[in-house]
């Protein structure tokens, strides 16, 4: 299914703001469901409410929260495939006098979509299957995403968001005390002491920043500064030997969250982080600057050398049109000469050589050869 249609899953209230194609396309009643809903089976009110009950869960996995209003779009939308009463303003509880009534709704419409209710079988299943998600996800609220969405490909009532995040949590903690695990296997702790007195000592110049602020400050224009900018980091980094660090048990871009957060806050806070929270921020943001820093000068180091390209063959075509245009003027000159009666062939051969000297550079060579040799004068 296009993501399109996918962007209400595991919400269990909706925006108020809902477009017109929105409803149509995400919250619509076909031939078969309107013929479902019809009475005495659904009455009054109730009708409307179970309409809502199988629309939400179709679009979101979700059972409707119960007090929570409903978008008046949405409202209008069904009371008119309906045909009953419009309205623009109901929450669910207003939508039925008896609790009984709205519990066997939810039972209807969770029949009538094909969802099934979370059971234990379904959550030792999730559970597994958080262990093997919270390997590359990014966060916590990324893993409570994928597992709302694995629980709705699978057709399977999303519990409540506490119950998911619990879940998710455990098993992104998990993930955490492995990647802890990892960096304690690969990387030596004399090197993380040396890097980290070093990351939060003051740079010589003005300013006053930290070693930590200027690694994560942007890279500036292309250029030839910014590149030696760049050089300056991957030398800073080297030299704490941030590329001997076996950190391939991590996921990158979990790697790449971690580091992240180093980047969203101050130094300071950084700083008062706990003893393995910091490690594992720290070290993750020293990894992945110095591979984004060495992926950055090999762009620049490949624009700069386009840029020398650009500028030689510039000047070996100005120096071939020069030539071309000196050759034509000769040519004529040498066209005079040569069919002059005037002149005996000593004469003629004499003027020649005056036109044509010996020392005269060679502009013989193909492109190729005139653009290195162009660059090597650079």
């Amino acid at each position: 299914m296009p993501s399109f249609y996918l962007r209400f899953v595991g919400s269990d209230t909706l925006p108020k703001s809902l477009s017109r194609r929105e409803v149509e396309e995400c919250f619509g009643l076909s031939a078969e469901d309107i013929h479902e809903l019809r009475p005495p089976r659904f009455r009054g009110t109730a009708r409307l409410g179970a309409a809502v009950q199988l629309v939400m869960l179709r679009a979101t996995g979700r059972h409707p929260d119960a007090l929570s209003g409903l978008p008046p779009l949405l409202l209008r939308h069904l009371t008119a495939t309906l045909g009953i009463g419009a309205t623009d303003i109901a929450s669910i509880k207003s939508l039925y006098k008896n609790r009984d009534t709205r519990f066997e709704h939810q039972q209807w419409a969770r029949q009538r979509a094909g969802f099934a209710a979370l059971d234990d079988n379904t959550k030792s299943l999730l559970a597994d299957a958080l262990r093997a998600l919270a390997i590359t996800a990014a966060s916590v609220n990324d893993l409570v995403n994928q597992s709302e969405h694995w629980l709705f490909d699978r057709r399977i009532v999303l519990p409540g968001d506490r119950a998911l995040r619990d879940m998710a949590r455990a098993a992104f903690s998990d993930q955490e005390n492995a990647a802890l695990e990892a960096i304690r296997a690969g990387v030596p702790r004399e090197h993380l002491h040396r890097a980290f007195l070093h990351a939060f000592s003051k740079r010589t110049g003005p300013g006053g920043h930290t070693v930590l602020e200027w690694l994560r400050t942007p890279p500036g224009k292309h250029g030839q500064l910014t590149l030696s900018e760049v050089t300056k980091k991957i030398e800073c980094l080297k030299g704490l030997h941030v590329h001997e660090w076996n950190l391939s048990a991590i996921a990158l871009n979990r790697l790449k969250a971690y580091s992240q957060e180093v980047v969203n806050r101050p130094p300071s806070a950084t700083k008062n982080l706990s003893p393995d929270q910091r490690e594992l921020e720290m070290v993750s943001f020293l990894h992945v600057t110095l591979l984004e820093q060495t992926d950055l000068a090999a762009e620049m180091g490949a624009r700069r050398l386009t840029d020398l390209y650009r500028k030689a063959s510039g000047k070996v075509l100005k120096k071939q049109a020069d030539s071309s245009v000196d050759l034509r003027a000769e040519r004529v000159k040498l066209k005079a000469v040569l069919y002059d009666k005037r002149l005996t062939a000593v004469q003629i051969v004499a003027a020649m050589r005056e036109l044509v000297l010996q020392d005269e550079p060679d502009f013989s060579g193909t492109r190729a050869q005139l653009v290195r040799e162009a660059l090597v004068k650079c």
